[in-house]
């Protein structure tokens, strides 16, 4: 089960990621790197449903996956990822 402050972390250090991806140059070598590192952070990474409750609870800090009439609702999450208690 993944705790709020993974989830936070998992956030945080794919920020970290990103920013490295693109300062690297390209290598066989760093792909791999890339990769696992990619798979650890989305161990731990906000699904759907986590996104949704954020938005619900600031939606001044957390905006809408819109649908046509302009709305998110639980339904629009992967439900996979339907447990808001932790990870499946």
């Amino acid at each position: 089960m993944t705790m709020p402050s993974e989830r936070t972390r998992a956030v945080l250090q794919t920020r970290d990621f990103l920013q490295w991806v693109m300062t690297t140059e390209a290598t066989p070598e760093n792909f791999e790197q890339a990769k696992r590192e990619a798979r650890n952070l989305l161990r731990h990474y906000p699904s759907s449903i986590h996104l949704y409750f954020a938005y619900r609870a600031c939606p001044q800090w957390f905006g809408t996956t819109l649908d046509s009439e302009g709305s998110m609702s639980p339904g629009d999450v992967d439900p996979l990822s339907a447990d808001p208690r932790g990870d499946l």
